[in-house]
């Protein structure tokens, strides 16, 4: 339906017919160029250009044309199914065909009066043609969730959905709503009987060991409706098809509802990400022995960096420096002064900390040197005892111009907004400057332009661009210097003010973990986020590819291809994605996997290895109890029906027969100029077109 609006009086059409009028009487009434044509040709062409002139005249009112339409939508009905294993481990097949055949059944009897949306929910949610029973979680959080974002306004009549009730993943319902007013009814699937089984409940363990070390594994273990009976815990290595027995450990049941947590110590003899399992033996009459066994994996790191403290004398520094590296784990830490130790001694360090040193009791030339032949990175520690000539021959990123006063400067530091050689929180950024002063050496400081500076001097109440931190590199190895002692202030500041040393520590670890890294020079470099995924993650790859300048290019085609077990290959494309690449593989299922990634640079073949696990989820398996609790009570939240599959052609009943069920009309208004018309347009360019052409043609112009 049509309405035309004006934006101005009625009355103002007159003007515009008048107008019309006006034009026609002025171009055509005195006009003898026709007066040998039949009059009815001159009226014909005055009319017109009268009809032109006026409904130009009204489009200059902005006429608006108003369309009010109507739209019918149709009662909408939700029929969700949850697709976890649990529903079909609880079904046997002809019970599980049977159910399959009822729900679809009740879809097809539903959908020739309403319209039927069918969702699957499980690991995600999804909507499905076929639903198939064998997602590894249920999350019907999830579903509530996507209930609410999806119909929100839209005119839902009811929302049907079949589950157990077991949920082993994300939100619990009860404390989401689906943000409809139509109701929630279940159909309640599962037993609420518990089964007779054993299980391993669940594994603790260390994510990350160190080659030799050993570390502590502990598994829960639980037993249902299995007093007397008896079991084993076995502990096993699994690598290279071979299975390795380490550790086995009775298990006696004595109660109907039993638990245990047992506790293995496993030696990390191999480095690398290795695969270990935990495994109970069967007792008879399990419901299940898919939840007897649980696969753990553990990436064993080749060692711990080997650091060490070389000073000239014992200072408090020293401590905190300690403190700092074994709180990360993955240092082993020497204290050594400079007077009993030897230059042979260096060839079991990866890192050497120089605190005051050299100095001018103990140069330690032949340590600088050795530590330069061996290629080890160092940290120097500036102090009052710093022999600053010596200082300043052992190392190329800073020169310190004493002038002969040994007097040192109070300093606090700046940080450097431009540092860009590692991360740093944003809590030692805004907080780096507020630590107590160190004492620093006076003198005139010239960092080398290579040098990265990570925090300036501040003497006084005077900014110098002094460095007082910075680090650098020179023929592949690493070199940091901190301009100034009394670190061990800081700490005491950070304990005081912030409650912990956390601050404190990163620093001095990260400063570390700058200079024990060996710079990545390779022209390819391919990487996952991480080592270990789950069968529920999507695995991804990231690849770079730097030209002989070392600037990212993407403009080759890189080719990744990934090895089982089984020795089956699955090759794939690389993506680019800025200056880099990205590839996105999806879901593998569990196994140990390799990879090569290939490429050609300027005709030079380029690749790049490394490994990959997928772990397996079993949330399925550890619950085989519906819980039908649950599933009541979000009924009576969400008003709506409980029932069981045999009542499904009663629930279909129901609703069919449910007045409140009824389409929505909606009505909408639309409005637009009348000038934004086409056929408008065109039909006033038609009549001038016409009158154009009369008069040509009959010797007007």
């Amino acid at each position: 339906m049509q309405n035309l609006n004006w934006q101005y009086p009625t009355w103002y059409l007159i003007f515009c017919v008048l107008a019309g009028v006006a034009a026609a009487v002025f171009l055509y009434r005195k006009d003898v160029t026709f007066s040998d044509q039949p009059p009815v040709l001159r009226y014909l062409m005055a009319t017109l250009r009268g009809i032109v002139v006026t409904v130009l005249s009204c489009l200059l009112l902005a006429p608006l044309l108003k369309l009010l339409q109507n739209r019918t939508e149709p009662p909408v009905i939700v029929i969700a199914q949850d697709q976890s294993a649990s529903i079909r481990s609880a079904l046997s097949k002809a019970d599980s065909t049977a159910y399959m055949t009822a729900l679809n059944d009740l879809s097809t009897k539903l959908s020739e009066k309403y319209e039927v949306h069918k969702i699957g929910f499980g690991e995600e949610v999804e909507t499905v043609d076929n639903w198939v029973l064998d997602d590894q979680a249920s999350d019907m959080g999830e579903f509530m969730t996507y209930l609410q974002e999806q119909y929100s306004g839209q005119n839902v009549g009811a929302v049907i959905v079949a589950t157990d009730g077991a949920i082993n993943r994300g939100r619990n319902p009860l404390y989401l709503t689906s943000g409809q007013k139509a109701p929630l009814s279940v159909i309640a699937l599962g037993d609420t009987i518990r089964k007779t089984d054993l299980q391993v409940r669940d594994v603790f363990h260390n994510s990350i060991a160190y080659l030799g070390d050993k570390f502590a594994v502990q598994v829960d273990i639980a037993a249902m409706r299995l007093p007397g009976a008896t079991s084993a815990l076995e502990v096993r290595h699994i690598q290279d098809n071979q299975n390795i027995l380490l550790e086995r450990i009775p298990i006696n049941i004595n109660t109907d509802s039993w638990f245990d947590t047992k506790e293995v110590i496993i030696e990390a003899k191999q480095s690398g990400v290795q695969r270990y399992r935990v495994q109970l033996l069967q007792v008879r009459n399990e419901v299940t022995y898919v939840n007897n066994v649980r696969d753990f994996f553990v990436e064993v790191i080749d060692g711990r960096l080997k650091v060490l403290l070389l000073a000239n004398s014992p200072h408090p520094d020293l401590a905190v420096w300690r403190a700092a590296l074994l709180a990360q784990r993955n240092y082993e830490v020497d204290t050594r002064m400079a007077a009993d130790f030897s230059a042979n001694d260096l060839k079991k360090y990866d890192l050497v900390v120089l605190h005051q040193l050299p100095s001018s009791k103990y140069l330690i030339q032949s340590v600088l040197d050795e530590i330069n032949k061996q290629q080890i990175p160092k940290i120097f520690l500036t102090g009052y005892q710093t022999d600053l000539y010596a200082f300043n021959k052992a190392q190329t990123l800073l020169n310190i111009d004493y002038t002969g006063n040994r007097s040192p400067n109070e300093v606090t530091m700046i940080y450097n907004p431009g540092f860009n050689s590692f991360n740093t929180s944003d809590e030692l950024r805004n907080k780096l400057g507020t630590f107590s002063p160190l004492l620093s050496p006076f003198g005139e400081y010239a960092a080398s332009p290579s040098a990265q500076v990570l925090a300036y001097q501040k003497i006084g109440q005077v900014d110098t661009e002094f460095p007082l931190i910075l680090m650098g590199e020179a023929n592949d190895i690493r070199t940091c210097i901190i301009a100034g002692e009394g670190i061990w202030k800081w700490q005491l500041y950070d304990q005081l003010q912030n409650g912990s040393k956390e601050i404190t520590h990163e620093l001095l670890s990260q400063l570390c973990q700058y200079a024990s890294t060996k710079s990545d020079k390779r022209k390819f470099r391919v990487n996952t986020p991480k080592k270990l995924f789950t069968e529920l993650e999507d695995i991804t790859f990231q690849a770079e590819l730097y030209n002989d300048n070392y600037e990212l290019i993407n403009t080759p085609e890189v080719f990744l291809k990934i090895r089982n077990q089984e020795k089956q290959e699955f090759e794939y494309t690389f993506n680019t994605s800025g200056q880099s690449y990205i590839l996105d593989i999806g879901r593998f299922p569990e196994g140990s996997y390799s990879f090569t990634a290939t490429t050609e640079l300027n005709g030079v073949r380029q690749t790049s290895d490394g490994k990959f696990v997928v772990q397996p989820v079993l949330l399925e398996a550890m619950s085989s109890t519906a819980d039908h609790g649950l599933l009541r009570q979000l009924v009576a939240q969400q008003g709506g029906e409980f029932l069981y599959p045999n009542q499904m052609a009663q629930l279909a009943e129901k609703i069919l027969a449910d007045e409140t069920i009824k389409p929505v009309l909606y009505s909408s208004t639309q409005t637009r100029p009348l000038i934004h018309l086409k056929w408008l347009c065109l039909i006033l360019l038609a009549a001038l077109s016409v009158e154009w052409f009369l008069r040509r043609y009959y010797g007007g112009y």
